[in-house]
């Protein structure tokens, strides 16, 4: 009658591939019970609603669907249990499955469900009107549906003051505009369009380019490839700072042989400082797909093509649905009420409503906050 079965299972630990300095230390792990204590842990509410699904025709493996009762949009969970259930494969070793399975475009390589190991963060998107995916035998929930928006925002946003938070979130905006174009900038602005740059910077490149032996499309790519490989080689928070220095250490050593320009070795360590910048690892590997892009059209059409590629993905993500709804909301469809928490964070006395965007059955969230007496 009861799940009464024990085993080993890992003890609950600070979250390594989220970290953040102020906010609660706990993350998930691969005990679907201990997940689900810890979200009841963070919300005590009555209207938490859990709807258990069987995933894996051998493997037999629970997963759980979690919203709030009255407050999600009830099209939104239906779309969802639809989704899952037509699910059909012989084991789930990880969420990651799930998501590839029930996303709405394969074949975007932007990610269209966000992921988390951190029951504060869960917890946030449940209260906004947002579903939550738990599957057993993984630390990572999903989050449904997002919006381009929410990949750039993190926890801490909320846990500083809004001048902070907004801060962040601004700095953030510009290093996913460097991480993804900068590489094509250089590339097009030295191969293509010198004239545009003033004489003594033109002056200043094309001494240090003195006696390269490769065009600048090459280098781009010899120092791309190479911080690939060290990001991979890397992958935790210390392996991403390892990746840096080596890279570096690579670039001068290919500095003093001959092979690159100390110009190319700055603008790809900007570069990747730039990506460690995201807080959502999926949306980091999609600007390192679209970088490459970026390269190859800067290198034969200059600006033009690098402004033809952005117009391009601006299409897609136009297109892009999460569980139905638009990809690019709250700017297309345009919804100036969820500005105040795009870009620029407002006070959290501001933040009374809900997103518009989810369509909630509670659009409020709070009252007015302080006032005069």
């Amino acid at each position: 009658m009861m799940d009464t079965k024990g085993g080993e299972s890992r003890s609950i630990e600070q979250s390594t591939a989220e970290t953040v300095v102020r906010g609660p230390k706990t993350a998930f792990v691969e005990s679907l019970g201990t997940n689900l204590s810890l979200l009841r842990k963070s919300l005590h509410t009555t209207d938490l609603r859990f709807k258990t699904h069987q995933i894996g025709k051998r493997s037999k493996q629970s997963l759980i669907v979690a919203y709030i009762d009255g407050v999600i949009n009830p099209a939104i969970v239906k779309e969802v249990n639809r989704r899952l259930e037509t699910i059909d494969i012989d084991n789930a070793p990880e969420s990651g499955f799930i998501e590839q399975w029930i996303e709405d475009s394969f074949l975007s390589s932007f990610p269209q469900m966000n992921n988390t190991e951190r029951p504060d963060r869960a917890a946030t998107a449940l209260m906004q009107g947002k579903v939550v995916i738990l599957l057993d035998g993984t630390p990572f929930v999903l989050i449904a549906p997002v919006v381009l928006g929410d990949m750039l925002k993190s926890p801490e946003d909320y846990y500083e003051r809004w001048l902070i938070g907004s801060l962040l979130r601004s700095l953030r905006y510009l290093a996913a505009f460097i991480a993804l174009l900068l590489p094509g900038l250089y590339v097009a602005l030295v191969n293509i369009h010198p004239g545009l740059l003033p004489s003594e910077l033109a002056l200043s490149i094309a001494a240090s380019r003195e006696g390269v032996p490769f065009p600048p499309v090459v280098e781009a790519f010899l120092m791309v490839f190479t911080m690939e490989l060290l990001q991979e080689a890397g992958p935790t928070p210390i392996g991403q700072t390892i990746g840096i220095v080596g890279g570096l250490v690579i670039g001068d050593a290919a500095v003093s042989a001959g092979i690159v320009s100390p110009i190319m070795v700055i603008v790809i360590g900007l570069t990747a400082i730039a990506a460690f910048a995201n807080p959502s690892f999926g949306i980091g590997i999609t600007f390192r797909i679209l970088r490459i892009g970026f390269i190859i059209t800067a290198s034969i059409l200059g600006l033009f093509g690098i402004i033809l590629v952005y117009i391009m993905i601006n299409i897609h993500v136009v297109n892009l649905k999460s569980f139905g709804l638009p990809y690019s909301t709250p700017f297309a469809p345009t919804m100036v009420k969820d500005w105040k928490d795009l870009i620029i964070r407002a006070p959290m006395t501001m933040l009374t409503k809900r997103p518009n965007l989810l369509a909630t059955e509670d659009s409020k969230s709070a009252n007015k906050g302080v006032k005069d007496s």
